[in-house]
């Protein structure tokens, strides 16, 4: 991909997050921050979670390690299943979702792993087919109910 696409692709992905992810309820709006680190406690990536809805029963979550020298090393595994466990039981989310390329095998596969499962996929206007993958704190945890309000 040359600059100019690259250029193109991230405007493309700003205004979706501008008019998509950004709320008008600025409650909605919220990010939480995940920092991951090498054992030097050097930061190597995070972990978010973010697009609330309404209710705050549901999450969308994204990753990046974005030193590849820790790529593959099950950094990403470890780091995601515990931002899951702390939104599912401390958090009382009922459901976690994602969205990522379908060329983004790692990501599948890192997904796929942790017991999320695709649920839809859709096509942007660039050509860019993307998955969507959920898991859902009743499968995992047995949660069945929200008790309160805790975000």
């Amino acid at each position: 991909m040359n600059s100019s696409a690259l250029l193109k692709e991230c405007k493309s992905f700003c205004d979706k997050f501008d008019n998509n992810i950004m709320n008008e309820t600025s409650i909605l709006n919220e990010y939480k921050y995940f920092i991951v680190e090498n054992n030097e406690e050097r930061q190597i990536g995070f972990v978010n979670l973010f697009g609330f809805n309404e209710d705050k029963t549901d999450a969308e979550l994204g990753v990046v390690v974005g030193d590849k020298t820790f790529w593959n090393k099950g950094i990403a595994y470890k780091s995601v299943k515990a931002v899951i466990e702390y939104a599912f039981k401390e958090l009382q989310l009922s459901r976690i979702h994602i969205e990522t390329g379908e060329k983004n095998t790692a990501a599948l596969r890192l997904f796929s792993k942790l017991g999320f499962k695709k649920c839809d996929e859709y096509c942007e206007d660039c050509g860019f087919k993307f998955i969507v993958m959920e898991s859902f704190a009743k499968e995992k945890y047995g949660i069945r109910k929200r008790s309160k309000n805790t975000i």
